[in-house]
């Protein structure tokens, strides 16, 4: 299979990365020519140098704000199939300036792809050919999670739970390595325990055939230390609330993306 990837950012890496350990053969444009891979991969600083326009899919993977300067440039390769990982910017903003005939998969993967331990759920309105489908497939698979969505809106919920979602647990793991830190304990082990304990968490929950909830109760012994710790992010539904602010705003940054106006 092979596929131009426009861009070479940080989540396009990480897809690019696990691709390239798939006999995926990449070419990139990229305003630099350089990427991260050298001489793994193909890399032109235009599309006018490109030595042909035919690929299995066009992945345009530049920032969501550019859509509107990047892609007129790239109207000779509308013949293609095409997939975008931009945030809030819809199909019809695509197929405005491809034209309505150019097949157009909407995808939201995030930076663990990298390890194959993604979720990049899929959305299109168009009609595949069972060819497409399976090489659009083929290369979901190896980035971790992923399905396909039934409406395009499940993408602004897909993006503030799972897109921005990895920068709160990584943010979460910062807060409290340092809190544990500020409280005495050696900030190289703070650091590493907070990572694993946020790793084997997601991992025993993955593998378990208990839901969360019941994972939770097992860990938490009535009047014992796990208890009385949850007692501040329950109390008044407190984090509930705080991930459920948080969440909404994504959602809201995602719409401004789709909609200006908004």
């Amino acid at each position: 299979m092979h596929i131009l990837c426009i861009g070479c950012g940080n989540m396009a890496s990480a897809m690019i990365g696990k691709w390239v350990q798939h006999a995926v053969t990449i070419t990139t444009v990229s305003p630099s020519g350089k990427t991260p891979f050298g001489d793994k991969i193909a890399s032109y600083t235009s599309v006018s140098a490109l030595p042909h326009t035919d690929f299995d899919c066009v992945f345009y993977m530049a920032k969501p704000q550019m859509v509107a300067d990047i892609l007129p440039q790239y109207t000779r390769l509308n013949h293609n199939t095409w997939a975008t990982i931009a945030a809030g910017v819809p199909i019809a903003t695509y197929k405005t300036i491809l034209g309505m005939h150019t097949p157009i998969i909407r995808i939201m993967p995030n930076t663990p792809a990298h390890i194959g331990e993604g979720v990049c759920p899929a959305y299109t309105n168009d009609t595949l050919t069972d060819t497409v489908k399976t090489r659009i497939e083929s290369l979901l698979s190896p980035l971790g999670a992923w399905g396909w969505l039934p409406s395009e809106d499940d993408l602004h919920t897909v993006t503030a739970l799972s897109g921005s979602g990895v920068a709160y647990i990584y943010y979460l793991i910062e807060c409290m390595a340092q809190i544990a830190t500020t409280i005495g304990l050696p900030a190289q082990h703070a650091t590493t325990w907070a990572i694993q304990t946020v790793s084997g968490a997601g991992k025993m929950a993955q593998h378990s055939t208990d839901d969360v909830a019941t994972l939770r109760q097992k860990v938490t012994s009535p009047n014992g230390v796990t208890a009385q710790a949850l007692q501040v992010l329950m109390q008044d539904n407190r984090l509930h609330q705080l991930l459920n602010d948080t969440m909404q705003q994504a959602i809201i940054r995602s719409k401004q993306l789709s909609n200006p106006s908004l």
